[in-house]
């Protein structure tokens, strides 16, 4: 097997979690970070799935050196979100369609 993915799951509500949890139950996956506005919504996430606790995704593209993310977060933040890991560099899965302001 090569090197594993870094992967950074920002939004880790009922469909962030679930995301966050099948990506570090896959080998080739590891689960650097995850971000949530409830901060400590995303330090329970961490414990369960490894990885470092932020509270936004700048936080997590500044602090963790990750491949990809998966946004998860409500709709209103979702161009921010994608911006921002673009802008990074990173490779990007949206939930849900990317929404304008």
């Amino acid at each position: 097997m090569g090197e594993q993915i870094r992967l950074g799951v920002v939004g880790v509500g009922d469909f962030g979690m679930r995301h966050a949890l099948v990506a570090s139950a896959l080998p080739e996956i590891r689960v650097i970070a995850v971000a949530d506005a409830d901060f400590e919504r995303a330090k329970t996430a961490a414990a369960r799935v490894g990885g470092a606790a932020c509270r936004e995704m700048d936080e997590m593209l500044s602090r963790h050196d990750v491949d990809a993310v998966v946004v998860a977060t409500p709709q209103p933040c979702h161009l921010t979100d994608v911006a921002s890991a673009v802008a990074a560099g990173v490779h990007v899965m949206v939930e849900k369609p990317v929404v304008g302001a």
